[in-house]
């Protein structure tokens, strides 16, 4: 197998701490390293099994199930990321977290103080509400991406600047959506 460049695997869940999956099985012999690729959607480590001819993941911790989250941002770095970055308020606990694929994203007054969301990776949420009275600005490398929708209500502006893949469809059901994408 050849690998070059970066490639992600994108994964739903994990499983217990310690519990291996087997992501490929390969022929021949693997032309890269672990270095090709990345994880997302879980926290854990990749393994190269040489004699079975298999890349596996090791998974490291427990990721919590898909929830309800509401963006807040952060006052130095403002990434939406999956299971990285704690710019996110759970809406069932009330504490700080990180964004899991499958979640609902809002995005409200309370992230007010910090509009500018840059994507790193793909993130596929469930669902995608901007319902924020100011303005919001999507932008960056990632992209959300899966069969989610994003739904615009309330009377502030969402620009978005980057390239999205998600299938779900726009609704706009208040305030003004720009694409300024290539």
């Amino acid at each position: 197998m050849n690998t070059t460049g970066l490639n992600t695997f994108e994964i739903v869940g994990g499983g217990s701490p310690g519990t291996v999956h087997t992501l490929i099985k390969y022929s021949g012999s693997l032309n890269g390293t672990l270095a090709n690729f990345t994880i997302s959607g879980t926290t854990g480590i990749l393994s190269n099994n040489a004699t079975t001819k298999t890349i596996s993941l090791i998974v490291q911790s427990s990721i919590r199930t898909p929830t309800n989250v509401v963006w807040v941002g952060n006052s130095s770095i403002n990434d939406w990321d999956t299971v990285n970055r704690t710019n996110w308020l759970n809406a069932g606990t009330g504490l700080l977290d990180y964004f899991v694929t499958g979640d609902n994203a809002l995005f409200n007054n309370a992230g007010a103080a910090h509009p500018i969301v840059n994507l790193v990776g793909n993130n596929a949420p469930a669902t995608v509400t901007v319902g924020a009275t100011g303005n919001c600005t999507f932008g960056g490398s990632g992209a959300i991406s899966g069969s989610g929708s994003l739904l615009k209500t309330n009377s502030g502006t969402l620009t978005i600047t980057n390239v999205n893949t998600f299938s779900g469809g726009i609704t706009i059901a208040g305030g003004v959506c720009r694409s300024r994408g290539p």
